[in-house]
């Protein structure tokens, strides 16, 4: 973290971090157990850890993202979703 963001994390306080934590933890678990229930019908994202190693800050705020971040996760969705079997196209050549 960046010293802006530790200044949010630090005006949350300790309540607010760890209510977040056991609720990705909870959200982790019920994503993975969809998953498990049906694998051929859902995928789960999980970037939790997204902007641990991204340079630039990433929060504007405790819920608002900076244009950088919100590129980072843009281009993640972007390769999870171009890489369903379902959406893999050949281009095809136009009939004449």
């Amino acid at each position: 973290q960046n010293p802006e963001e530790q200044q949010i994390v630090q005006q949350l306080g300790e309540e607010y971090q760890t209510k977040v934590k056991q609720g990705f933890t909870r959200l982790g678990e019920v994503n993975d157990t969809l998953g498990s229930a049906f694998p051929q019908n859902i995928r789960t994202l999980n970037y939790y850890t997204l902007y641990n190693d991204l340079s630039a800050v990433a929060f504007r705020d405790p819920i608002h993202l900076t244009n950088d971040a919100n590129q980072a996760i843009a281009e993640r969705f972007y390769n999870a979703v171009t890489r369903l079997p379902e959406l893999q196209v050949v281009s095809q050549t136009p009939e004449q």
